[in-house]
């Protein structure tokens, strides 16, 4: 929610708290102290809001969100000084304690102290094996109530014998352990005291006792240093800090137990235990070893260190009181670099200088940034400053990097994105390809020269950063890129689902910081493509209008010459049916129009008998998609020569000459068949005309034939006689037949007029 008086820049950046705060799971408000008189809560979490559900349910007497809200709201005129300037504060409310921050002078962010029980579960799991496995949280009750009247009545005491001393039971479980012994007091009760420089426990003095049953009895962490040697005792709330180091840790010194941080803590213990002063300290980082992932784990702890007199009144012990913190700093510390980096981003003028805006916002988060290198995106190797094409080639120019110098070998001034294994394109592909973080580990090889084992002196804790994010820098919209950040994470933490909230935020605010730069050119750019759009969109309308008139022209004059042409037209569907045909067809096949729209093949019946098998043949073959040449036939119609009386001008049947083909659609399927029929009536006739005349004269010249033979038979005969009484005179005179030639040359001429 956002009240009306809320600045724009100011809602922006807290819609980054608010997004990381809906994630956390520790009750928390936010409130506007604008109003001095009384402040307005801004946002409170699911975490809150359950909290509240919870405490509804367990006391029905007062209405536990009103009274919460007055609470809230009052909190700020009761604000210490110290809490005023944006330290943390401590208050208490529901038996819950609080912590309260100051940002930016006006919103306060208030609190509760989370304890872990998710790590305190783990720790259990993980020591089954030494008979603690089953510990549960019994040692003390939770009353969400805040009164001592209702105390008393949840307790089960009465105004009566509240204080009276048989009402009181004995509470030592040490000396004289229940029936009902919690099981984490049953497991302390056995464990072997003697191999510690404490002792067995039924030898412990009256004040060890005392105090050991006193932090049993408390439901917040308490650890107990007795003696010289500092030997440990802890309550179970305390298992959360000890991980997995219980129970070995107890009865054994802080120096053995916890030698990674027994240095900061030596002197606050000595203040207790040599000056007999108290120490509260607030959000003390310690990293300790108490997750087996993590060789040392940072944590943050608030605690107040108050010594323990003996007798003789000398210190014999310190008794630390302490709530683990860690959620809530790492969280302020992640929620203040978003905040940063959202309002240095803002006033940007240009991506250069944006670039340099988010390495400064991030540069001082060392813990959570152990080192960054940012790259923008280009095209043909040229930087670009508007909407990449993602047709074109691309490459990445480095733009700067945290605690990384630029002569370093991880610092690649530029490389290729989009092809090839240079420089971090494979990470960068891979990041752009899914639109999500992506993780690189040493542990599974993702992680690789020249940033594995990267170490930062300064950053990080000078620890080498084993695990690395890219961020990839989409536009809004689209699938091209405009940037990538590779980023070291937190040596000492787990990336966990806060870490990845706080990932994902962080890569939400570099989209739209890049956004907000290309924003105006986008919005630009976008008019110009709706106004060429629509330009286009009306010259093809004109265009397509136009065409739509040409066509239907050509259509109107080609119906008008297809229905004035000498030619039959005919257009078919593939069963028979015609779909249209001129009136010379109509004319051609002696139907009507209203004939059609029954028999789709009524066409065939105006075919000859003798003729019908083969139009049929060539229309099959036809609507096989096979190719058919121009081929005749007759129609029933009868033809007679025009202008002519006479019967041997006229034929009992027409003769037709058909074009046909088969047309396809787009799909290239067959959709229908065209036809073209020509009447060759008067050709046919002709050529039986010509035939008939060519019969008549090839007969009279056979008669004329016969009589020249017959004549010229009857002129040979005399001739005849001559050549025969000269062969006689030959023969008489006794020349050789075959020899007269050589002596009357005459007598060939002779023979050759007789062989002729």
């Amino acid at each position: 929610m956002r009240p009306s008086s809320c600045p724009d820049e100011a809602c922006d950046g807290l819609c980054l708290l608010t997004s990381f705060l809906d994630h956390d799971d520790r009750p928390t408000l936010i409130l506007d102290a604008h109003n001095h008189s009384r402040s307005e809560i801004f946002y409170q979490n699911k975490a809150l809001r359950d909290f509240l559900g919870r405490l509804s349910s367990a006391d029905t007497t007062q209405d536990i969100g009103e009274h919460f809200r007055d609470w809230a709201s009052s909190f700020d005129a009761t604000a210490e000084p110290a809490d005023r300037t944006g330290a943390a504060a401590n208050i208490s409310f529901g038996s819950r304690n609080w912590t309260s921050r100051l940002l930016r002078c006006r919103w306060r962010v208030i609190s509760a102290v989370a304890i872990d029980d998710e790590s305190s579960h783990a720790t259990k799991r993980d020591r089954s094996h030494d008979g603690a496995g089953n510990l549960g949280r019994e040692s003390a009750s939770v009353f969400p109530g805040t009164s001592a009247e209702e105390l008393k009545e949840k307790a089960g005491l009465s105004a009566r014998d509240s204080f009276s001393p048989s009402s009181l039971r004995r509470l030592d479980w040490i000396k004289d352990p229940p029936n009902d012994l919690p099981p984490y007091h049953h497991f302390l009760l056995h464990h072997d005291w003697a191999s510690t420089p404490l002792g067995p426990i039924t030898d412990w003095p009256d004040l060890l006792r005392q105090t050991a049953v006193t932090i049993l009895s408390s439901p917040d962490p308490r650890l107990l240093l007795w003696g010289h040697d500092m030997c440990l005792l802890y309550n179970e709330a305390c298992l959360a800090l000890i991980g997995h180091k219980h129970p070995d840790a107890l009865g054994r010194g802080p120096a053995h137990v916890f030698s990674e941080l027994w240095r900061p803590l030596k002197s606050i213990v000595e203040l207790a235990m040599h000056q007999g002063k108290a120490t509260r300290v607030q959000d003390l980082q310690l990293s300790i070893n108490r997750n087996k992932s993590l060789e040392l784990e940072e944590t943050y702890w608030s605690f107040t260190m108050l010594p323990i007199i003996d007798s003789d009144g000398a210190a014999i012990g310190a008794l630390e009181e302490f709530v683990e913190t860690t959620n809530q700093v790492i969280g302020e510390r992640r929620m203040n670099t978003l905040i940063t980096l959202g309002e240095k981003a803002s006033s940007a003028k240009g991506i250069e200088e944006l670039w340099s805006l988010i390495l400064t916002s991030l540069e001082p988060n060392s813990h959570d940034v152990t080192y960054a290198l940012l790259y923008s995106v280009s095209e043909d190797g040229v930087r670009v400053d508007e909407e990449p094409d993602t047709s074109k080639p691309k490459s990445c120019f480095l733009e700067g990097t945290i605690g990384i110098p630029k002569d370093h070998p991880a610092a690649i001034p530029s490389f290729v994105l989009t092809e090839g294994n240079e420089g971090f394109s494979v990470h960068f592909r891979r990041a752009w390809t899914s639109s999500q973080p992506a993780l690189l580990r040493t542990d599974d090889g993702s992680l690789t020269d020249p940033i594995s084992d990267l170490c930062v002196e300064g950053r990080g804790f000078d620890q080498p950063s084993t695990t690395a994010i890219v961020l990839p820098i989409p536009p809004l919209s689209g699938t091209s890129i405009r940037g990538f950040l590779i980023m070291g994470l937190n040596p000492r933490r787990n990336y966990d689902e806060d870490y990845q909230v706080f990932i994902r935020l962080l890569n939400d605010r570099l989209v739209k910081a890049v956004a907000s730069i290309f924003l105006p050119e986008e919005q630009r750019r976008s008019r110009q493509i709706i106004e060429e759009t629509n330009s286009r969109h009306d010259k093809f309308s004109r265009e397509l209008e136009r065409r739509r008139q040409e066509a239907e022209s050509a259509e109107a004059t080609f119906t008008a010459l297809a229905e004035c042409a000498p030619v039959g037209c005919v257009v078919f569907q593939l069963n028979g049916q015609p779909r249209w045909m001129n009136q010379a067809y109509l004319d051609l096949s002696g139907l009507k129009r209203e004939d059609f729209g029954g028999d789709p093949h009524l066409w065939s019946s105006t075919v000859i008998p003798e003729d019908r098998k083969y139009v049929e043949e060539q229309w099959e073959k036809l609507v096989q998609g096979h190719d058919i040449q121009p081929f005749e036939f007759r129609v029933r119609k009868a033809w007679h020569l025009q202008g002519s009386t006479d019967e041997s001008d006229r034929m009992e049947s027409s003769w037709v000459l058909a074009n046909a083909f088969l047309k396809y659609n787009e799909a290239g399927d067959p959709q229908r068949i065209l036809a073209w029929l020509t009447d060759i009536s008067h050709q046919k006739w002709s050529q039986q005309l010509q035939a008939q005349r060519l019969e008549d004269v090839l007969e009279t010249k056979r008669q004329s034939e016969n009589f020249i033979d017959m004549t010229s038979h009857e002129m040979r005969n005399p001739l005849s006689a001559i050549l025969q009484s000269a062969d006689g005179i030959l023969g008489a005179l006794g020349y050789e037949k075959t020899g007269i030639e050589s002596h009357f040359p005459e007598a060939w001429v002779v023979r050759e007029a007789d062989t002729t």
